[in-house]
């Protein structure tokens, strides 16, 4: 800071400017339970002697109807033992929260090279958050109820930048400015619950996964001779969301088997590569690309088995994409840009695969119910305007704005049962909104081939 465009703050054959964010997260939570019944100890056969002989008085001294009145009291019946429970609960949260990686630089002189300029900001993660719940009731004469939930939270919060700003750039060779992120997020939550003989076996499961933020590359208010030049943001998501459940109950004469499993999975990322501001470039091929990968595998399978069997499914899906390639002075502040070829380019692309699955099998009763919610919205724009584009050898100008959003999901729910009532219901809801734009506004070609 305080240097002028003829300071030269660098004179270098080559300057590399790199930030790299190489991480692993890895978060397991798993419980389990059992209960099983237990046997009454054998009295011993020598036990009525055994109870004389530690009396105080022996029986034979009282009347007939004293001893009477006194079994009577001894006698009292106990009362029937409460149902047992067997109860398993695991929770697996993992927060990457402000998570930033930047490559910048930012100086008011002059940066001198014979060869390249790079500055890349590269992002690689792997996300991964299991919760596992598994409850037992094992009984025979005895009632006892099994109980399971998993909960599995896994919310990533990246940002990423690469940024020329300020700066006069006369380089020999390639200038090149790069966002690069990619990452990969597995969240699984899954719950089990088994009884043999009892009311109630309930496996519920709930899996959700937040990811947000974005990829930027910037050139501001700089100056740039080079042979070439290529502005890049590159933003890849994938994300695998899980919650599985599974109820059963064994019991022949009573109780229900449920399973409810819960799937939600939201991205709101964006790719953007822009040069603004009082910009000029005297270069070769002169590249802008913004590149936006998102993409959401969400599952939510359930079953619920008993004499009523019990099953539902929920699994919500939302991308919130937008891929930007912006090269634009203004009305007032033209950007002089001399290139032998021109490409902006937005390039975005978002896909979502659900299925939301749920099976019921009761001896009387049966209902299975699931339900899918799929929303995508994209904005796609490539924009070059405000700028004036000459070269003795001027070749293309490709502007390109390009946007693909798909959603396959699937929806099953059945019940089945030999007797009574089965119901299957499933629901699917699909909403995509794009918008693709390409912008031109003011732009001014000289001597280009097409």
């Amino acid at each position: 800071y305080g240097a002028t465009d003829t300071d030269v703050v660098i004179d270098a054959t080559s300057l590399a400017v790199t930030a790299l964010n190489d991480t692993l997260d890895v978060t397991v939570t798993v419980a389990g339970s059992k209960v099983n019944e237990g046997k009454p100890d054998a009295a011993p056969d020598d036990q009525g002697q055994q109870d004389q002989d530690d009396k105080i008085i022996p029986d034979w001294l009282f009347a007939d109807e004293e001893e009477d009145a006194l079994n009577a009291q001894n006698n009292v019946e106990t009362p029937a033992a409460e149902d047992g429970w067997a109860v398993a609960a695991a929770a697996s949260v993992n927060l990457v929260l402000a998570n930033e990686t930047s490559a910048t630089i930012a100086t008011a002189g002059r940066i001198e090279l014979t060869d390249d300029l790079t500055v890349t900001a590269t992002s690689k993660q792997l996300g991964v958050t299991v919760a596992g719940a598994i409850s037992a009731a094992l009984g025979k004469t005895q009632s006892a109820n099994a109980l399971a939930g998993a909960f599995g939270v896994h919310v990533d919060t990246r940002a990423l930048s690469a940024t020329l700003r300020d700066a006069t750039v006369v380089a020999g060779g390639a200038v090149t400015v790069a966002g690069i992120d990619q990452a990969t997020v597995v969240n699984v939550a899954v719950g089990g619950a088994g009884t043999s003989k009892g009311k109630i076996a309930l496996a519920g499961s709930v899996a959700v996964a937040v990811l947000d933020g974005g990829t930027d590359a910037l050139i501001a208010d700089s100056d740039v001779t080079s042979a070439s030049l290529d502005l890049s943001a590159t933003d890849t998501s994938t994300t695998v969301n899980v919650g599985g459940a599974v109820g059963i109950n064994m019991s022949a004469n009573e109780g229900a088997g449920v399973g409810v499993g819960v799937a939600v999975a939201v991205i709101d990322r964006a790719a953007q590569a822009m040069v603004a501001g009082v910009s000029a470039f005297d270069t070769g091929a002169f590249s802008v690309t913004a590149t936006s990968t998102q993409r959401i595998y969400g599952f939510g399978i359930s079953a619920g088995v008993g004499k009523t069997g019990l099953a539902g499914s929920v699994v919500v899906n939302t991308i919130t994409g937008g891929a930007k390639a912006l090269v634009a002075g203004t009305s007032t502040a033209r950007m002089d840009l001399k290139a032998e070829s021109v490409v902006v380019a937005a390039t975005e692309t978002n896909s979502i695969f659900a299925l939301s699955g749920a099976l019921a099998g009761g001896r009387q009763n049966a209902i299975g119910a699931a339900v899918g919610v799929n929303v995508i919205t994209a904005a796609t724009e490539a924009k070059l305007a405000y700028a004036d584009v000459t070269n003795a050898s001027l070749g293309t100008v490709d502007l390109t704005a390009t946007g693909t959003s798909t959603i396959t999901s699937i929806v099953v729910a059945g019940g089945a049962t030999p007797t009574q009532t089965a119901v299957g219901a499933g629901i699917g809801v699909n909403v995509i909104t794009a918008g693709v734009t390409a912008n031109a506004t003011g732009l001014a070609v000289t001597d280009a081939t097409r």
